[in-house]
């Protein structure tokens, strides 16, 4: 479930909003009448530019029957099965007056999945359709304007725990401010043994753009005698900030470095947590805006000697792949005033898509893997090892080895490295019994 959801390379989402409104007929008029062409007079005008105008306002007092689509283009191929993850919520939005001065709004979430969560042992997607976890939203508004044309209302959120299938939901019963949900991505540990990690839903259910299980957040996790205290240090809102944030790593002056894979300009955002003062303060280092410089950046940060950043994206680039670009790694170098943002390299199919995962060798190169590759495997390839040479104001790629789909596996993960330089990693696919394999290359 979680590798679903991280690798997650776009979401389009269409809303379509029917308002109720009742009318009453005059008893004179009830007679049948020969239709004729009707200018509708001003007062007419008046009261449909109303009705809109209610109809828009979350405080008003009008029932809404909303319907929500959200489809997920999925970085992992399916081997042949749909790539595109859809959820139909259902959000019914009410209105009640419970006095001259106060209102309650009450917005419950009902979702319908179509996931594609794993694979079975033939290599086919596992689809999954079910009712995922309700959330119900409450908020109490004073109902009239404070400032301008601004109107204010809180209240808490509930989410329970109502999914048919455990890969949809997150069997646990949540209110109010999140904790956090799905973690994701890399931890990363400080001197004092403190452990620190990102989730991609959870903490603010605000964010217009974000999902309803909400932005994500940053946590940290600290050790005692009776267990692990979890302090969230970041709450995302959706904005400019981001949102589905994917592991957080350490730079050399205490500050951690991270990436969310939506928001900013769209397409996902580069960002530094400074500790200081009591808390942890947020800054942008770089948005995404889906071109050249890529898309929806996921999984580890790397950092070199000179404090330069490295990092993929799953989508972007220079070449199209799969309607959304074939990726992207990137560079963000510090210039003394801000970051300066470089492409080190765009991948375009058969040299890689998706790139998600790097690492340092011993001399600098850049080694990962990617999807893609000879395309064996339908969709997009079986997947690749690569390695980024650096040089004279470029870098040059390399296949180190393509996946074939079949004994060495499909669809690789991330890979580790040992003191040899001998690469270790996991394919999702393929292998004897095509429930995955556990591979080791040697230079």
């Amino acid at each position: 479930m979680l590798f679903v959801i991280q690798l997650a390379r776009f979401i389009t989402r269409t809303v379509l909003v029917v308002a109720l409104t009742a009318a009453c007929l005059n008893s004179g008029m009830a007679q049948a009448q020969e239709l004729t062409a009707h200018e509708p007079t001003a007062a007419e005008n008046d009261s449909a530019a109303e009705a809109s105008k209610q109809a828009a306002n979350p405080l008003a007092s009008v029932w809404l029957m909303q319907f929500q689509q959200n489809n997920s283009w999925l970085g992992m191929p399916a081997n042949g099965g749909n790539r595109v993850q859809s959820n139909l919520q259902f959000q019914p939005l009410m209105s009640v007056k419970l006095t001259d001065d106060w209102s309650l709004v009450t917005r419950p979430v009902l979702q319908l999945f179509n996931a594609t969560p794993s694979q079975d042992q033939a290599g086919q997607s596992n689809r999954v359709t079910g009712f995922g976890d309700t959330a119900v939203a409450l908020a109490l508004s004073p109902g009239h304007r404070l400032v301008g044309n601004w109107l204010l209302a809180a209240g808490p959120t509930f989410i329970f725990p109502t999914a048919t299938d455990s890969r949809i939901g997150q069997d646990k019963w949540q209110v109010g401010q999140a904790d956090g949900a799905f973690p994701v991505g890399n931890l990363a540990f400080d001197s004092s043994g403190n452990l620190y990690g990102a989730a991609l839903g959870g903490g603010s259910f605000s964010g217009s753009s974000c999902s309803d299980f909400g932005c994500g957040v940053v946590y940290e996790l600290s050790p005692g005698a009776n267990g692990w205290t979890e302090t969230v240090l970041y709450t995302f809102t959706g904005g400019s900030d981001g949102w589905r944030p994917n592991g957080v790593t350490f730079d050399t002056a205490g500050n951690l470095l991270g990436l969310a894979d939506h928001g900013g300009s769209g397409y996902g955002t580069i960002f530094k947590l400074v500790s200081g003062g009591g808390g942890w303060t947020f800054n942008l280092l770089y948005a995404f805006t889906g071109g050249s410089d890529g898309a929806y950046p996921a999984y580890n940060l790397l950092l070199d000697s000179a404090g330069n950043i490295y990092g993929t994206a799953l989508g972007g680039g220079l070449v199209n792949c799969s309607g959304s670009g074939c990726g992207t790694v990137f560079e963000l170098s510090p210039n003394g005033s801000g970051w300066t943002f470089s492409n080190p390299y765009s991948f375009s199919g058969p040299d890689g898509e998706a790139p998600h995962g790097i690492l340092f060798d011993p001399s600098g190169n850049i080694l990962g893997v990617a999807d893609g590759g000879v395309p064996n495997c339908p969709a997009a390839g079986c997947g690749v090892l690569f390695k980024l040479v650096p040089g004279s104001g470029s870098w040059t790629e390399s296949v180190l080895f393509t996946l074939n789909g079949t004994s060495d596996g499909e669809f690789p993960n991330p890979v580790v490295m040992d003191s040899a330089g001998n690469l270790f990693g996991t394919a999702v696919g393929g292998g004897t019994y095509n429930k995955g394999t556990l591979f080791e290359f040697v230079p």
